[in-house]
């Protein structure tokens, strides 16, 4: 099989995949980037075709969370006090 395009449902959603025939019996892997500029649940599609003539469409689904934030010490317990 030779995988010929792979695409997406947006900008944000990158695939790579192999570009050398994969033979009967053979494994490859389509890498994904996604963009996590936004917080939140994403659900993207992308879309593999190939020399079948099928197109198969992966579904990948998550949740981005926002960075945790830097906690102070409460009360200020470990900050030293002047002498």
């Amino acid at each position: 099989m030779i995988l010929t395009n792979c695409s997406s449902s947006c900008g944000c959603t990158v695939p790579e995949w192999p570009k050398e025939p994969i033979p009967p019996g053979g494994k490859a892997a389509i890498k994904v980037k996604y963009n996590t500029g936004r917080i939140g649940a994403i659900n993207k599609q992308v879309y593999v075709d190939s020399n079948t003539g099928n197109r198969v469409t992966l579904t990948i689904t998550g949740n981005v969370n926002a960075k945790p934030t830097e906690q102070v010490p409460e009360n200020n317990q470990n900050i030293m006090q002047p002498k």
